[in-house]
């Protein structure tokens, strides 16, 4: 009976490793990416779609001289009013006039009412002159200057239809920030496994780069516009070619965003949770696989605190400790730190190569009190 439950033990660490910890480690070292030949004329042109909404006005006013500062030779900037302010509008004007690589376009007054975020962006890639298009909110901050150069050089080089940068929140060092921080991080993660597996599961639309040509081929599908909040999510979902999407996650492309508020966190898993239903089949099971954490843990957990049940009663039985029992005894505390450490050790390799804070062992507790049911 003991020596089953230690195999039970095993058998949930290898599936654990299988299904969620191996991805912990697919962050790798940036490889080096050399400038085209003929140099920044053989570069296309891109254009970053900024769509804001209401309340937005100083924000994106804000934002848009440092998305034009760049390091990337041809490129435009496309602010789409998604809002009903007319003063923020004004203002943006009034900037386009100073810099003529920034443009303004925006929705109808009488279509303001039908997912506005999505239709902002599809009316911002329409009206783009590039080839290329890259999707950045108001309150996205590049960590880098040459970050779309890097994104678009990679895409050339590896004929990419789509680029997704790594994207999270700027660390507050509060316990909500670490929380946010590592779920998006999970998600991240699990998308870059997906990918390299040939099953596009989505994107976020924050920091994507992407074939204008592409955009605008998939943009009307009806499952994408009968969900907007998560219509980029649904359209990237099995629909690039196997090969045809990376997700980036290093230093050098990285794009930070500020932390939201706690009610509106909960907003966004309420939106990942209905997304569920609107996925292909094989993106659901692939998200099943990597929830299932919550599950396996408990699973390991459980087999544990019976083996320790089980000896402890045989040794009371038996009023002394038998030698034939110290190989079980001796394996048992090994397979119960190898799940409390391996996802902090694998994870805080892929923190480090980011420039991430070290989450320590809070892997193992957060997916251990996780919700056992949940899409990423």
């Amino acid at each position: 009976m003991t020596w089953g439950l230690l195999a039970v033990m095993a058998v949930m660490l290898l599936l654990l490793y299988r299904w969620r910890w191996r991805d912990y480690a697919l962050v790798r070292r940036p490889a080096a990416v050399r400038d085209e030949e003929g140099g920044a004329d053989a570069l296309p042109r891109v254009s970053i779609v900024v769509p804001y909404g209401d309340g937005q006005g100083e924000l994106v006013a804000a934002a848009l001289p440092e998305f034009l500062m760049l390091d990337y030779p041809d490129f435009e900037v496309i602010a789409t009013n998604c809002s009903t302010d007319r003063e923020a509008a004004d203002a943006i004007s009034r900037l386009c006039v100073r810099h003529r690589r920034l443009r303004a376009t925006g929705i109808p007054s009488t279509m303001r009412d039908k997912g506005q975020a999505w239709l902002g962006v599809t009316l911002g890639v329409r009206a783009a002159y590039g080839e290329w298009v890259a999707i950045l909110p108001p309150d996205a901050r590049p960590a880098s200057p040459d970050v779309l150069r890097r994104m678009v050089q990679t895409a050339l080089r590896d004929g990419l239809d789509v680029v997704q940068a790594y994207v999270n929140f700027v660390d507050e060092g509060t316990r909500l920030s670490r929380r946010a921080i590592y779920a998006r991080l999970l998600r991240q993660l699990t998308r870059l496994r997906a990918a390299r597996r040939g099953a596009p599961i989505g994107s976020e639309l924050v920091g994507v780069l992407m074939r204008k040509e592409f955009f605008l081929a998939h943009c009307h599908a009806p499952r994408v516009l009968r969900e907007p909040f998560g219509a980029l999510d649904l359209m990237l979902d099995g629909q690039p070619e196997p090969g045809k999407l990376r997700p980036m996650l290093s230093p050098e492309t990285t794009i930070l965003q500020p932390l939201p508020p706690r009610a509106l966190l909960s907003g966004l898993r309420h939106v990942e949770r209905r997304l569920r239903r609107r996925r292909t089949f094989r993106a659901r099971l692939f998200l099943l696989r990597s929830r299932s954490t919550h599950l396996l843990l408990w699973l390991h957990l459980l087999s544990g605190c019976a083996y320790v049940g089980l000896r402890t009663w045989e040794t009371l039985l038996a009023q002394a400790y038998t030698t034939s029992r110290l190989l079980p005894d001796a394996l048992f505390p090994l397979l119960f730190l190898a799940a409390l450490l391996l996802p902090a050790l694998l994870l805080r390799r892929s923190c480090r190569r980011l420039g991430e804070r070290s989450f320590g062992l809070y892997p193992y507790f957060a997916d251990l009190f996780a919700r056992p049911v949940g899409t990423l």
